[in-house]
Parts: structure tokens; C-alpha cells; sequence
């Protein structure tokens, strides 16, 4: 069987195998807004993927060429299509653009499916932010729904972003801003934003009830069971008779993509410890490890730290409290950072502000900063350092919060890196639950994580970040690269549109300036998308004065492919 591309700069013919019969695919080659990506491009090269991103076929045309031929791309099995942008024929010539469509099925019997199949690749230059446009409007920005900062969007897997709560506001107060119980659906193949009324976060899930607005809260996704869960964040009350005062959100849901005809809705699940400003990091087994937080009571408006954590077991939907060795306790932490380790074989959590223990009066940014979870099989637990791995507790001098971290670079040899990049080095111990402190740092801690009888080590030294920032997000790219993204940083303090990619050097990690934003955002999302690039939504464009405008913009990084 023969399938028919039709681009805007070429016609290209691929070849099934085992059929001699054809079938048409329509592709469109989109260019995102006012991006040209088919700048300096002499030559295209078209890939067919499977669902694991291997290549089943290739072929590379001339710009201006009508037709071309792809072989052994099976009928029947999902596929996608990558075009990338090359100045010089490759492998010689240099990558210029790149896109990757959503995945499509060539159908078996054509008698029955006449009509061509309608293919979009949006082309974007690599290295660097476009917008996320539509497929019929590609000059035209696509915007959200809802204006939102401190909300979550996350892939699920058929390739929708789900974008959840979060606030809308003005100025600093967080009391004033307006805090959603609404979603979004992002379809990456079309570039349409959805806001259904049906799908509203719920008390009584399925069954409607009051609705459970939130921000800084956490969304994972579950990849046994392509679910959601969405755990905590923080609201303001505002009854009509007292004053607004700042509250948890204590019902844990789960969105499942296929209910309501696969537009998807939410059900109530369960969680130990209502929590906000908390980590929630998914393990190689699938089990979600949801780490400390605030705990807003409401009367009065102040919240503590949490001293929990608890591990969520995809497999039967239930949450358990994480027990710990012989020994340790935990920290009661918030302002952290989380990362996956080692292929997802440890999860650990990096600096913060914390309550040491139980006779500490105040809290402050904490010195002991490092703390491992592993899963056994059986349970989540946390790991001592003096047991599982020999030597002092990690000790981090560079004291801070709200800081970035990504793993950099690639597990080998039962060794891997993670990158604690910037933050903010002030704290207030009378004003704790600061959201908007005011020393960024352009410091990089590199945790080393080996196991027994090595163990973790910290390498302090060499770069820091180019610009000093907190409150960024970071994404360690398919290439090993992490990418810290905006934030709040600079002098006076304020949102900011740049980016430093972090890269590793074998003995020590490189930090680099990367790709500007359009918008300058803090408390927005990063989401590594299944094609490797980036999405960023929303967030606030403030500075050290009055600006301060939730934004309903989104945009996407390319990182140059892999070859």
C-alpha cells in the first residue's frame, strides 16, 4: 500500500509494504505565528515513527521536489509523521526546524476509507519558543480559556494536555485573586483549547456537588491506568460575613480521559493529608511520591508545614503513608524541589524551608537538605543516609527555596546527576509562607546519586545560572539538556522570559543562556511533551512595583532532535 503526502513544498509518495495499492494522506506543514521555519531550508527529511519513536522509514527531498517515496511503513498500526528542516543535505547539513504530528492509522481497507487522511505537522524552528497556534488559524496565537498562573498541565496519553485550577489576579494579595475549579483540554494536533462545562473539579466527583477550586497543587499523570491524580492546593474563602481567609483543598481527584464519551471527567479519590506547595514525583514502578507542603487551617490564616508524606499505588487507587527506616524522620518541608533520580530508582527531595524538629520554634531554610524515597516492591520508603548510603547526611551551604531541579545528562554506570539551580536565599522566619521573597540566586548545586558503598555526594563550584532566579521550572530534555525555565529574578526583582540550559560536562554541569521567551512568566507550567519539546502555559508578568497580569498565553520549545 502507498500513502499520498501533500505539503505546501512538496508531494511525497510512501510505500507500505505488502500492498501495491495507495493512500492518500493530506499533510499540512504549519508554521506557528510569525516563525519561518522553512528559513534556510534546502532539504526536508520525512520519518515515519512507531509509538516508540523508532524509525521505520525515511527519506530526504529537495525543497521543490513533487514526489518521494517512504517504504515498510505498516497499515493498521499507529504511526507519526517528523519533518525536519535541514540547510545541506544531511547528514552533513544542519537542523533548522522540526515537527512531529499526532499519531494517525493507515487504514487496511481502503474501499471503505476513500477520503484522505488529514495530517498536520506543525514545523517550529528548533532551539527556540513559538506559539501553540491553530491547524486552520497557524498566524493567530491560540490562548487559554481562563487567564491562570499556579495551575498544572499534564500529557495524558492521547496526546491532550490537561490543564487544571490555578488563580487569576491582580496584584499580591492572594487573598483577592479568583481561584478556579475549572480544566482545559490542549489538543496538540489541532492546537484547540477546550474549557467543557461538564469537566469541573467536583466534591462529589461524578456526581457534581461544590466545586474544589485550587492552585499550587500538584497533577500526575498515571501511566498504568492513563488517570490524572490531582492532589491539595490552596484557596481563598471568602464568606459573605468574616474576612477572606486562605484554606487547603482537601479532595483528591482523578480525571479519566475516557469518561464522558472521552472528553473525560473527574472522580473523587483519596489522599492521607490535605496539602499545599507540596511535591508529587512519579517512580519507575508508577507509584506518585507526594511530599510535604502548607497546611492552611482558615482560622486564623496560617498555616504549618507539613511532616508527611505518602505514596499513591496507581494499581488499586489508594494512598498510603510512607514509613521510613529505623532511625529517620521526615522534614517537614515546603519551597522544595523534587526530582527523579536514576531512572526513576530514587526520588529525592532538595533544600526548601523547613521545621527541623520537633523542638525547633521557627522554621528556616534548611541545611540537611537531601532526603531518598525508593520503592522495594512492596512499600515507598525512605531511605537513611547513614544506612543506605555511608557517610554524612548531604549538606547543602547554598541555603535557599523555591528553587529548580532537573536530572542532567544520562544514568550510566549505576551513577546519575540531578541540578539544584537557583532559588531564593531569603527567608523570614515571622513570614514563612512568603510566596514573593525578594534575593534570587544564580547558584547550581550538582547532586551526584551512586549507590552503596559510594552513596550521594554534592559538587558545588563551577557555573552558575546566567541571570540569578527563582520560582522557575525545569525540564531535563530527551537529549540529557535541562531547561530552567522564567521565574522571578534579576535586579529589581521581576518575572522574567529567559531560559539557561543546563548541559553535562562530565566533570561538572554547564549552564549556557537559552532561547527567550515571548512572555515574561513565573508560576507558569513546563511540560515535556511525548515529542520532546516543551509546553509553557500561563503564569503571572510582574515586577517589583504594580504590574502584576495573569496571562493566557502558551508556547512551545523545540530542542534540536536527536540523530
Amino acid at each position: 500500500m502507498r500513502a499520498l503526502v501533500r505539503t505546501p513544498v512538496l508531494l511525497a509518495v510512501l510505500a507500505l509494504a505488502a500492498c501495491n495499492r495507495e493512500a492518500r494522506i493530506a499533510v499540512q506543514v504549519l508554521r506557528p505565528g510569525s516563525t519561518n521555519p522553512m528559513k534556510d531550508v534546502s532539504h526536508l527529511r520525512f520519518r515515519a515513527l512507531d509509538a516508540d519513536g523508532k524509525t521505520l522509514s525515511e527519506k530526504v527531498s529537495a525543497v521543490g521536489n513533487s514526489k518521494d517515496t517512504l517504504t515498510s511503513i505498516p497499515a493498521g498500526v499507529p504511526v507519526r509523521l517528523q519533518v525536519t528542516g535541514f540547510n545541506g543535505a544531511p547528514p552533513g547539513g544542519s537542523i533548522v526546524s522540526n515537527g512531529v504530528s499526532g499519531q494517525f492509522t493507515v487504514p487496511e481497507d481502503l474501499a471503505s476509507n476513500p477520503d484522505p487522511l488529514a495530517i498536520n505537522v506543525f514545523l517550529r524552528p528548533v532551539e527556540s519558543f513559538s506559539p501553540v497556534v491553530t491547524a486552520d488559524e497557524p498566524a493567530k496565537a491560540t490562548r487559554l480559556n481562563v487567564a491562570r498562573a499556579g495551575h498544572t498541565a499534564t500529557q495524558i496519553g492521547d496526546g491532550r494536555v490537561l490543564i487544571t485550577g490555578g488563580f487569576t489576579g491582580a496584584s499580591q494579595t492572594q487573598t483577592n485573586w479568583t481561584y478556579h475549579a475549572t480544566a482545559e483540554l490542549l489538543d496538540l494536533n489541532t492546537g484547540l483549547v477546550e474549557l467543557p462545562d461538564h469537566l469541573t473539579m467536583a466534591k462529589d466527583g461524578v456526581n457534581g456537588g461544590a466545586t474544589t477550586p485550587r492552585a499550587f497543587h500538584s497533577a500526575t499523570y498515571l501511566p498504568a491506568t492513563d488517570q490524572v491524580l490531582v492532589v491539595g492546593g490552596e484557596y481563598a474563602d471568602k464568606p459573605a460575613s468574616s474576612a477572606p481567609a486562605m484554606k487547603t483543598q482537601q479532595v483528591t481527584l482523578l480525571f479519566d480521559p475516557t469518561g464522558s464519551g472521552g472528553s473525560g471527567i473527574f472522580m473523587v479519590s483519596t489522599s492521607r493529608q490535605p496539602r499545599s506547595r507540596h511535591t508529587a514525583t512519579l517512580e519507575r514502578k508508577g507509584m506518585a511520591i507526594i511530599f510535604g507542603g502548607i497546611f492552611w487551617s482558615g482560622s486564623p490564616s496560617k498555616p504549618w508545614f507539613v511532616e508527611s508524606a505518602e505514596w499513591y499505588d496507581s494499581t488499586d487507587s489508594s494512598a498510603h503513608s510512607l514509613s521510613t527506616t529505623t532511625g529517620t524522620r521526615f522534614i517537614a518541608r515546603s519551597g522544595h524541589a523534587a526530582v527523579s533520580a536514576n531512572s526513576g530508582q530514587f526520588v529525592m527531595l532538595l533544600a526548601g524551608a523547613a521545621v527541623q524538629n520537633a523542638t525547633d520554634k521557627a522554621p528556616a531554610l534548611t541545611p540537611n537538605a537531601a532526603q531518598f524515597f525508593s520503592y522495594d516492591g512492596t512499600q515507598v520508603n525512605s531511605l537513611n543516609n547513614t544506612l543506605q548510603f555511608p557517610g554524612a547526611p548531604l549538606d547543602l551551604t547554598r541555603l535557599r527555596q523555591y528553587s529548580a531541579a532537573a536530572e542532567v545528562g544520562f544514568y550510566s554506570g549505576g551513577k546519575g546527576k540531578a541540578a539544584l539551580a537557583g532559588g531564593f536565599s531569603d527567608f523570614s522566619s515571622s513570614n514563612p509562607f512568603n510566596l514573593f521573597p525578594a534575593t534570587p540566586s544564580s547558584k547550581i548545586d550538582v547532586i551526584t546519586v551512586q549507590g552503596p558503598p559510594t552513596g550521594p555526594q554534592v559538587e558545588q563550584g563551577g557555573d552558575e545560572l546566567p541571570l540569578a532566579v527563582g520560582q522557575s521550572c525545569a525540564v531535563t530534555l530527551k537529549d540529557g539538556r535541562a531547561l530552567v525555565i522564567g521565574g522571578r529574578g534579576g535586579s529589581p526583582v521581576a518575572s522574567v522570559s529567559s531560559t539557561a540550559v543546563l548541559s553535562d560536562g562530565g566533570a561538572a554541569v554547564r549552564a549556557t543562556k537559552g532561547a527567550d521567551m515571548a512572555d515574561r512568566r513565573v508560576f507558569h507550567s513546563c511540560t515535556l511533551l511525548n515529542d520532546g519539546s516543551v509546553l509553557v502555559i500561563g503564569g503571572v508578568d510582574m515586577d517589583a512595583g504594580s504590574r502584576f497580569s495573569t496571562l493566557d498565553t502558551m508556547e512551545i520549545f523545540m530542542p534540536t532532535p536527536a540523530e
